[in-house]
């Protein structure tokens, strides 16, 4: 029995271990050859706000987000590419809740999400389709009828082009 509980314990030790946040991702990803980093702090995020129509959709859905972090992949190798989609199939393991998943003919695009009752307070988007691939973290606190309303109006893809 106690080798047993001594075992489990280890196997429950080791998962936190070698469990990754979405953070851990970004630093092993973003200085990676042929990869492009960019970081939206909310001070740039406010900035932007300042332009923007205050009754606007965009508003709506902007003044929830707190920061950015985009990693775009397209110019790296196709086995770094394959790399971060791995690593971002184990973020359920981490907290993650799976919104979205589709695979076609190889196409991948993923979001997960890190949510209370009322708000998502992560939003993390993967795509790997024929050589794009990319990952958006939006941190903030964004309303989900403010996601369903962007989505409606076709402001935004699931992949993060418009």
């Amino acid at each position: 029995m106690k080798k047993t509980i001594a075992t489990l314990a280890m196997f429950i030790a080791c998962q936190g271990i070698f469990a990754q946040s979405i953070d851990d991702l970004f630093n092993h990803f973003k200085n990676k050859e042929g990869v492009e980093y960019v970081n939206i702090p909310p001070l740039m995020l406010k900035l932007g706000r300042l332009f923007m129509d205050k009754d606007g959709t965009d508003y709506r859905f902007m003044k929830g987000i707190n920061s950015v972090q985009v990693l775009d992949m397209e110019g790296c190798s196709s086995a770094t590419r394959k790399e971060l989609q791995q690593k971002v199939n184990e973020l359920e393991q981490n907290g993650y809740e799976t919104l979205i998943q589709t695979k076609e003919k190889g196409n991948v695009v993923k979001m997960f999400a890190k949510m209370n009752d009322d708000a998502i307070n992560e939003l993390i988007i993967f795509f790997n389709d024929n050589g794009e691939c990319g990952l958006t973290q939006l941190k903030g606190k964004i309303k989900k009828d403010d996601i369903n309303v962007m989505i409606n109006e076709d402001k935004i893809m699931i992949d993060g082009r418009k």
